[in-house]
């Protein structure tokens, strides 16, 4: 009886709020909003406790819409776009040089093709790429990947695949927050933050 005359005394006192001032929910909007970026975007209970890649690749990913006195609706949007294997906040000097790479990326050195003509190793360097998309997989190996430049000035890393170039990518934010077993730490994160926020405006305008 004591919860339920608690709920009631809390519900009309939100109702007596939002008739005088709306405004007042914005912030606990906002602020859940914020939350569920940082949720998304962790190793505990977000996309990269599978994903392999940083926080600041995984927002790139992520938008937010927030509210407003108008408009008590936030929204956070997650795009389905592959993340590349190649970074390009750490850049490509071009030529030979180690190309910024997601995914702990690694280059190594592989032996080179023999000429059909000599029988000898072909002179210049080659490589091989690997790279660690998931973290409860392990590395995938790319030999003969190599980084380049296209004509639209698009910059990404590449294989070789039926006499065509294939850019590497990996799984994208969305299809992994897809996963139901992330998809309910991420929703009951959010409800979780949303009820403090809540209170907490609750306990601003109750004073």
């Amino acid at each position: 009886m004591a919860g339920v005359e608690f709920d009631k005394r809390v519900s009309r006192a939100i109702k007596n709020i939002l008739k005088e001032n709306p405004k007042w929910l914005v912030p606990a909007i906002n602020d859940t909003v914020r939350g569920l970026r940082t949720d998304i975007g962790s190793d505990k209970t977000g996309v990269r406790k599978e994903l392999n890649v940083t926080k600041k690749v995984v927002n790139k990913s992520i938008s937010l819409k927030l509210a407003k006195a108008r408009v008590l609706n936030g929204v956070v949007t997650v795009v389905g776009e592959p993340i590349p294997a190649y970074n390009k906040d750490k850049g490509w000097a071009g030529g030979t040089a180690k190309p910024g790479m997601n995914f702990q990326g690694r280059r190594t050195n592989r032996p080179r093709a023999k000429s059909k003509v000599t029988g000898k190793p072909m002179k210049g360097k080659a490589y091989k790429y690997s790279f660690m998309f998931k973290k409860d997989k392990g590395r995938k190996i790319f030999p003969g990947a190599f980084p380049a430049k296209m004509k639209s000035g698009h910059v990404g890393i590449f294989i070789r695949e039926d006499r065509k170039l294939k850019e590497i990518f990996s799984s994208n934010v969305a299809e992994v927050l897809g996963n139901e077993d992330i998809s309910k730490l991420v929703l009951l994160s959010g409800s979780v933050r949303m009820t403090k926020n809540v209170e907490k405006q609750i306990k601003r305008h109750l004073k």
